[in-house]
Formats: structure tokens, sequence, C-alpha cells
């Protein structure tokens, strides 16, 4: 697709193209070409939702993290229902230690999806960090109910699992399932 669109016209390219050209071009590993496209294609329809997309998707990719969330916020912004990204972009932040925004998007995200595990799993991960050990508790009781108890508490390190376990809410949900 790069190669057929190189020399086309200006005129020929619109919006959607570009943002096509600016797939391809993530999907080549060619970023800073495809950052080039999303632009134009964004110039010419700004607040474009899918170029908005791939332009998070562009710029995870190029480790350009501020870029990344600002884009994710401003796709979601336009897209609240997409819980797949939405999702995908929270377990992004918790990779790059963003606990606060992290929080943010898996609570709205729980107000929607109520029958996922693994984003009860993830959220009582972040409240743990964020020292909400009262929520962390609520999230490990609703992954628990959807889920093995033993792998509610999978993804947390042994230094998250500490903290957590030490507080009454979390002894007295523990007890509950030990007592099933």
């Amino acid at each position: 697709a790069m190669a057929l669109l190189k020399d086309a016209s200006d005129a020929d390219l619109t919006y959607d193209i570009l943002n096509n050209l600016g797939a391809a071009c993530i999907e080549a590993k060619a970023y800073e070409q495809g950052e080039d496209y999303l632009k134009r294609s964004l110039e010419l329809k700004p607040a474009y939702a899918e170029a908005l997309k791939n332009m998070a998707t562009l710029y995870r990719k190029m480790d350009r993290e501020k870029d990344a969330s600002n884009a994710y916020e401003q796709y979601l912004d336009q897209r609240p229902l997409d819980t797949d990204t939405r999702y995908n972009f929270a377990l992004y932040l918790t990779k790059i230690g963003n606990w606060e925004l992290a929080g943010e998007q898996l609570r709205t995200l729980s107000a929607e999806v109520t029958d996922v595990a693994n984003l009860y799993i993830v959220l009582a991960r972040v409240e743990t960090k964020l020292g909400n050990f009262e929520a962390a508790t609520e999230a490990s009781r609703r992954a628990m109910q959807l889920t093995d108890p033993k792998l509610a508490l999978a993804w947390m390190n042994d230094a998250e699992f500490d903290q957590l376990r030490e507080h009454e809410d979390f002894q007295a949900l523990i007890k509950s399932v030990e007592k099933r």
C-alpha cells in the first residue's frame, strides 16, 4: 500500500487513505512516516477517531508515553464505549507505571463491564499500588466470584500482595474463600 500510494497526489489522499497508510507504516515499523500520514489525516478531519487510535498505537510503539496517553484519551472521548481499547490503554498505563490514570480507566471500564475476571484482577493490583486497599479488596472479591480465587491474585507480585494481605477487609475475604 505504501509503495502504491507513495507518489499519489495530495488530492487523491483522503483522510481515510492517509489513516490506512499510517496504519500500514505502523505494521512496517516505519514510525516517522506513519506519524506524518496520521497527522495529515487529522489535518483533513480533526478528531478523526480511527486516526487517533492509530496515533495512540504508534506513539506507544515509539515509547512516547505522554503522546500515547493523550491520543488514547482523545480517542476514548469520542468512543467511550470501546471497552477493548480502554482495557488496552489501562494495561499500557500499568506497564508505564501511571497507576492513577490506570485506576481511572479501569474504574470507568468496570462500571460497564462486570463479568470479566481479568479486569478486576488488574483493578485490584492498581488499587493496591494506589494504597486503596478497600477498593482492591472489593475488586479481588469480584475477580474471585468470576474465576478461581488463586488465579485472581496471580497478577500481583509478592510486594504488592504483601501490602494487600495485611488489610483486614482482605483477610476477611480470604477467610470467606477458604470456607468454600
